[in-house]
């Protein structure tokens, strides 16, 4: 389920569309200088959204391969920090999204605060913290292999 990432997309111009990958539905819009991929490849995960170009303009996308991402991060440890921070922030707000989404589908009642989930997330969201950053070393100790 869901694509794999093996680039950082820069987006030097235009606006990228993000859509849930079970129904199609539009959930945000990537502006200028925006990007896509890291949580992807930081936390080597598949995708739970799509992303589209925005149909009302032209898009130009960067790319930076997963290697030479991670020989980047490497390179300057002091932006790893920020990077995977973002990436789980990120995970997190698409996977919200979806929720909502597939909530307003269905038609369940959106007045609720609090999913079972977001009351365990704190011990949740360490152990995937932990196993980013488990991640993350594998991935320099491969770079350095390289």
């Amino acid at each position: 389920r869901g694509e794999v990432f093996d680039n950082l997309y820069l987006i030097e111009s235009g606006q990228v569309e993000v859509y849930d990958r079970n129904n199609g539905e539009q959930l945000a819009v990537l502006p200028t200088h925006g990007y896509f991929g890291d949580y992807q490849i930081l936390l080597d995960v598949r995708s739970n959204v799509s992303f589209k170009s925005h149909t009302k303009s032209k898009v130009i996308c960067y790319t930076i391969d997963k290697d030479k991402f991670i020989r980047l991060l490497n390179a300057h440890p002091s932006h790893t920090q920020f990077f995977m921070e973002r990436a789980m922030c990120t995970r997190r707000l698409f996977k919200r999204l979806v929720i909502i989404n597939k909530h307003k589908a269905t038609g369940v009642d959106q007045s609720f605060k609090h999913t079972p989930t977001e009351r365990s997330q704190p011990r949740a969201t360490a152990k995937r913290r932990s196993i980013a950053c488990n991640k993350l070393t594998d991935f320099k100790s491969q770079a350095a292999q390289k």
